[in-house]
């Protein structure tokens, strides 16, 4: 059993994110970043919030959970900070307690299965169309009306007998009028204690797209990283993230708006005790504008370059940006959640 670990980059993140710390700069310093505010917002109300599949998939993943994998082999992903840096944790202790991860039972392949409202459950139909080497779920609007508004294809080729086990699986969303909103993979190795994951794919609209990949690595002797990144065009958001075995760790997030000619860096490490190391801050543009000090398990202080407390507008700006960021985290983890639960790594629902 892997040692518990501290959260302290989940609660660091979401103080940066409910403190906003990040400075906006005014005509004197270089542009207003109120429009990179705006963008992120913007992509994530548009392939996030709006979007249909998504939100079916919330309200009936649990039934298609239930049907893929009914026992559980590994600890619940139930990431009370629920962020990406929770999850990759819950995925790394799901690693390290292995077990017996569930396939798509040989006579489901090639089936595409119906939601039964008189069992609260998905069940099997003679419809076409599912794919030979996997397993097809109609999605609805919701379980009262049950309006049909597309599918879920899911395909597992993943091989829990080899060592280390070999992961592949590819899952796709798809809404009638629209085509795919949701397409990705996941692919890598894992044993106990050690592994290597990458989430690839893309979220749409039907007219543009989001793409997105999140990258899990490495071993209980010798340290983790993760690296997740979404980018819409001009737009680049990465949250990186390690850690090393004596418990020291480290968060970068950096938003890159090449439209608005913007980029901010939020930079944090900490030694094994908590305590914020020297350098952690927030740069705007290049420029140094927030000291991040403290200790992470106790009190974070946060003052712009010179050592004053940051300012009301500077505090509202930043509210915008990381806020956007934090819920595009939050939305993704559950994407990333589901696709490693229907294997049997662990479970989300």
């Amino acid at each position: 059993m892997r040692r518990a670990k501290l959260f302290w980059p989940a609660r660091v993140a979401m103080l940066a994110l409910a403190l906003s710390v990040f400075i906006a700069c005014d005509d004197e310093t270089g542009p207003s970043l109120s429009d990179t505010g705006e963008s992120v917002s913007s992509a994530i109300n548009q392939f996030m919030t709006q979007n249909e599949g998504l939100a079916s998939l919330e309200v009936f993943g649990t039934y298609i959970a239930d049907l893929l994998a009914p026992v559980p082999v590994g600890p619940a992903i139930t990431s009370k900070p629920n962020t990406i840096t929770g999850l990759t944790k819950d995925i790394r202790a799901s690693l390290a307690e292995l077990g017996a991860p569930a396939t798509i039972p040989p006579d489901f392949l090639g089936v595409t299965f119906v939601y039964d409202a008189g069992q609260s459950a998905y069940v099997p139909s003679e419809r076409m169309g599912a794919p030979e080497n996997g397993v097809r779920f109609i999605l609805y609007d919701n379980p009262s009306d049950l309006n049909e508004i597309g599918y879920l294809d899911f395909i597992d080729e993943s091989d829990f007998g080899a060592q280390p086990a070999v992961i592949d699986v590819w899952l796709e969303v798809f809404l009638t009028g629209v085509g795919t909103v949701l397409d990705y993979t996941i692919t890598g190795t894992a044993m106990e204690g050690s592994g290597e994951l990458t989430f690839d794919g893309y979220l749409s609209d039907g007219t543009e797209t989001l793409f997105f990949e999140f990258v899990l690595a490495g071993a209980d002797q010798t340290g983790w990283d993760a690296l997740f990144t979404l980018t819409l065009e001009n737009l680049s958001l990465a949250l990186d993230l390690s850690e090393l075995p004596n418990g020291s760790e480290s968060i970068t997030i950096t938003i890159e708006d090449a439209a608005n000619d913007n980029s901010i860096v939020f930079d944090i490490s900490v030694d094994e005790l908590g305590e914020v190391q020297e350098g952690s801050g927030i740069t705007v543009n290049g420029e140094l504008v927030a000291i991040i000090s403290g200790n992470v398990e106790d009190t974070v202080t946060i003052t712009n370059a010179e050592g004053d407390p940051l300012t009301d507008e500077e505090i509202n700006a930043l509210t915008q940006i990381f806020g956007g960021l934090l819920q595009a985290f939050l939305v993704m983890g559950h994407i990333f959640a589901f696709g490693v639960g229907l294997i049997g790594l662990s479970f989300f629902f």
